[in-house]
């Protein structure tokens, strides 16, 4: 008994529990497997026991042999195995490279339907489409709140579903009329972000997005200076995977992160990032960064010189 489940992280995570919960199983008992996956090291819980089936869950969703392994688990009739395929683009990527991974994500969930798994897509929603599941959810918490609260939620966590129910279950707590000024106040409205947005943005040639990123950590206190090293790192990551890229050819991630000592997931990245780059582009970024530390180490403004740093970054 096979069920495969692509698409949003945390929705297929939500499935896959309810899933078991409906089969009598308790999903903290069955094994979760996603790092270092192989056929070795799934088979054993394929086996099943004195106390019944086995049961498992693999998350393939960085795994590189994600259609081998579907096939090890659909070749185990009577366990109980769930996999688990998610989306791994966000809304600051370019649009033709989210088009090729969700291509390549679709063509996968047929191969496992082939197999004779069970399929379920639940890709995460967006605009008009999260602003209705924000209200469904809503709803079925039996949430008292005016109709402009779940479009509040959807525009403050367009890409994090967890966060959103996160809050939804905060406002269960009061017991008060959910309007749009009562919520603005209690939620996180300043959406989190992180280092990994601005350059997710930065590759994706999104300057307005990257600016946006950049001065929500300014404004949380961020060192301006630590935020430059964490530039200085990624964009010499990408140089280093330019050139492993000149030398080798067609590298797999596996092999970039060995060579780079990065993880896969951050040398998969790298790699795409560099698809279309030329030394001359290389070039530039390291002369743009150069001149950002020697402007800020000599006393120019941090702030400013970061901030125009970011959007030359983009041209």
């Amino acid at each position: 008994m096979a069920l495969a489940l692509v698409g949003n992280a945390f929705l297929i995570h939500e499935t896959a529990r309810v899933y078991l919960k409906k089969h009598g199983i308790s999903p903290r008992d069955v094994p979760w497997l996603d790092e270092d996956l192989s056929a070795e090291r799934i088979a054993p819980h394929l086996q099943g026991g004195l106390f019944g089936a086995a049961s498992l869950v693999v998350d393939v969703s960085s795994s590189k042999d994600a259609k081998s392994l579907a096939e090890l688990l659909s070749s185990a009739p009577d366990a109980i195995a769930v996999l688990l395929d998610s989306e791994n683009w966000t809304s600051s990527e370019s649009g033709s490279e989210v088009t090729r991974k969700k291509k390549a994500q679709e063509t996968r969930a047929k191969h496992y339907e082939k197999l004779g798994f069970e399929l379920e897509m639940l890709p995460t929603p967006t605009k008009g489409a999260l602003i209705a599941w924000v209200a469904e959810r809503a709803k079925k918490m039996k949430l008292n709140c005016d109709r402009d609260v779940p479009k509040l939620l959807a525009e403050t966590f367009p890409d994090d579903l967890a966060s959103v129910v996160s809050e939804l279950e905060k406002l269960a707590l009061l017991e008060v009329k959910l309007d749009l000024a009562t919520v603005t106040k209690i939620i996180n409205a300043v959406q989190p972000t992180s280092m990994f947005a601005v350059t997710d943005a930065l590759v994706a040639r999104k300057p307005k997005e990257a600016w946006e990123h950049l001065e929500r950590l300014l404004n949380t206190g961020e060192d301006a200076f630590k935020l430059l090293g964490a530039l200085q790192g990624h964009y010499g990551l990408l140089a280093r995977a330019y050139a492993l890229k000149t030398r080798d050819g067609v590298v797999s991630p596996k092999e970039a992160a060995k060579t780079l000592a990065v993880h896969e997931f951050r040398a998969q990245k790298a790699l795409e990032a560099v698809r279309r780059y030329k030394e001359s582009t290389v070039r530039r970024e390291q002369k743009l960064l150069l001149e950002a530390d020697a402007g800020m180490k000599s006393g120019l403004e941090p702030t400013l010189t970061l901030e125009r740093l970011i959007l030359e970054l983009c041209v």
